[in-house]
């Protein structure tokens, strides 16, 4: 069961305020990297700022691929750092979309290589909880397609103490609907989708809290680095919860 919990003397209302007093103990400038969807983004955060972070979209009309490293060069610019200044680089591993998580984790490994910074990868669908509101049992919820999906269910008790009480788990789409039980609360890209489908008793939250945003990675990146879960520049790669199409053709040809 994952377990997170802040420590802050006061709860704070707005994600900002959350992320700007909780208190860390490493003071890090990092980078945090969101491309494990359509709507992409950018953060920059120094911990020891009381400043919120710097958070930057990314073009919705534009290729990750083409645009994330443009991003990122303005986020930097737009604080006043050069790349040398990174200490860490937080980004969203998965799930999410396999190439969007792949243009991310290789652009975090190279940059973290080429400026000696520290790596650390975060789950997409713990960063749609962190983004989350405090209530009822939550569902978050990632497409990965062929009529299935990633889903994880979080406690979110107070502002400050929020646990997974289901971890991430790839099932079918089907039966996770069926899973869900009355008043709880859904969020993610998925609902884009299937909202519609959502029975009269879940409660899906405002499309504000649908995607995995930037600004949440830096927070979440930090506490990992905190409890000394830092990656390997090597061994480090998206975890897309399910083989590619590519993969499992291969698999099937092996086997026939």
């Amino acid at each position: 069961m994952l377990l997170y919990s802040r420590h802050s003397e006061t709860h704070f209302r707005s994600l900002s305020d959350r992320l700007t007093f909780h208190r860390i103990v490493c003071f890090m400038k990092t980078l945090a990297l969101e491309t494990s969807g359509r709507t992409g983004s950018v953060a920059i955060w120094d911990s020891e700022n009381p400043d919120p972070p710097t958070e930057i979209s990314l073009p919705r009309e534009t290729r990750t691929a083409e645009s994330l490293l443009v991003v990122i060069e303005e986020a930097l610019t737009k604080c006043r750092w050069s790349r040398g200044d990174l200490e860490l680089i937080a980004v969203t591993q998965g799930p999410g979309s396999f190439t969007g998580l792949r243009i991310g984790c290789v652009t975090a490994k190279v940059l973290a290589f080429a400026v000696n910074a520290q790596l650390v990868g975060v789950n997409s669908l713990h960063v749609l909880a962190e983004n989350s509101p405090e209530g009822s049992p939550l569902w978050c919820v990632m497409d990965a397609g062929r009529g299935q999906c990633v889903a994880a269910r979080y406690s979110i008790e107070t502002a400050d103490h929020r646990h997974a009480s289901i971890d991430p788990q790839l099932m079918e789409t089907e039966a996770w609907l069926n899973r869900l039980a009355q008043d709880e609360r859904v969020t993610g890209p998925l609902l884009t989708t299937l909202g519609v489908r959502l029975p009269e008793t879940v409660k899906p939250l405002p499309k504000e809290y649908w995607h995995p945003r930037a600004e949440c990675v830096a927070r979440l990146g930090a506490e990992k680095f905190e409890s000394g879960q830092v990656a390997s520049l090597w061994d480090f790669s998206p975890h897309y919860y399910r083989l590619s199409a590519a993969e499992e053709k291969r698999l099937m040809e092996d086997r026939s």
